[in-house]
C-alpha cells in the first residue's frame, strides 16, 4: 500500500475534500506514521543491521538516514581480531564533554549520538569518544524509522511495515478525519480507536517471523 492509498481509503466517506482542508498527506507521515512506530516498538521488521567505515583521527560519522535507536552495542575488531564493544556514553555530560575537549587518539570505547544541524535534520551523527588511531569497521543494529523527504511524493509502505499490518495507518488517519468531522457522541470514532488499537495488538504480536528457540513436541500416552 502506498500513503496515497492510505488517504484514499482513510477518506472514503468523503468528508476531508482536498489538501487545503486538512492535509491528510501531513498528518499520515508527521502523526499517524510515528504514533504507530511508537505504539508498536521493536520489532523484527523494524530492525536493521549496518556497518560505519571508522578511518584513523575521524571521531564523528552520519549515522543512516532512517535512523532512530541504536539496538545493540556497537562492535569492532582490531587489528589482532580482538572485539571490542562501544558503551553509550550519551547520559553522561562530563563524559562526553571531556571527550569533546582531548586531542589524544587511541582505541575507542565510547560514543554518543547527535542530531545533524544540516538537512536531513532527522539524520544523526555518531561521535567517538576516542579519536581513533586506525580504522577498523564498526558494525551495530538500529531501530528503523520511516524517513519522508517531502509530504507530497507518494511512498511504498511495503519497504518498511508488513503489507497485513497497515491497515493501522488507515485506521489511525480515519481518527484524524472523525476528530475534526463528527460530533463526540458519534461511535464511529470509538469503533475505528478499537480497530487501530487491535492491529496494534497484532504488530505487537508479529514481533518475530521466527522461533526464538526449538520447539519440540511431547508424546504422550494414553491417560
Amino acid at each position: 500500500m502506498t500513503t496515497t492509498e492510505v488517504a484514499t481509503y482513510a477518506n472514503e466517506e468523503g468528508l476531508v475534500i482536498g489538501a487545503a482542508d486538512i492535509n491528510l498527506q501531513v498528518r499520515l507521515r508527521r502523526k499517524v506514521i510515528p504514533k504507530f512506530e511508537m505504539d508498536v516498538g521493536e520489532a523484527a521488521w523494524r530492525r536493521k543491521q549496518d556497518t560505519l567505515s571508522i578511518s584513523a583521527n575521524d571521531r564523528d560519522y552520519d549515522l543512516p538516514t532512517d535512523f532512530g535507536k541504536m539496538l545493540t552495542m556497537p562492535l569492532y575488531r582490531d587489528y589482532n581480531e580482538a572485539e571490542f564493544s562501544l558503551d553509550y556514553i550519551g547520559e553522561d555530560t562530563a563524559r562526553m564533554a571531556r571527550a569533546r575537549a582531548t586531542t589524544e587518539t587511541g582505541s575507542p570505547n565510547g560514543y554518543w549520538i547527535e542530531r545533524l544541524t544540516a538537512t536531513p535534520k532527522t539524520q544523526r551523527v555518531l561521535y567517538l569518544e576516542t579519536i581513533p588511531d586506525a580504522a577498523f569497521t564498526l558494525y551495530f543494529s538500529y531501530l528503523q524509522e520511516i524517513y519522508f523527504e517531502d509530504n507530497t511524493t507518494s511512498v511504498d509502505l511495503d519497504q518498511f511495515i508488513p503489507p497485513k499490518l497497515q491497515w493501522a495507518l488507515v485506521e489511525g488517519l480515519k481518527m484524524e478525519i472523525y476528530k475534526n468531522r463528527i460530533s463526540v457522541d458519534d461511535p464511529r470514532w470509538s469503533i475505528t480507536k478499537a480497530e487501530y488499537d487491535s492491529y496494534v495488538v497484532s504488530a505487537m504480536e508479529y514481533r518475530e517471523p521466527g522461533a526464538r528457540r526449538a520447539v519440540k513436541r511431547v508424546r504422550t500416552g494414553p491417560i
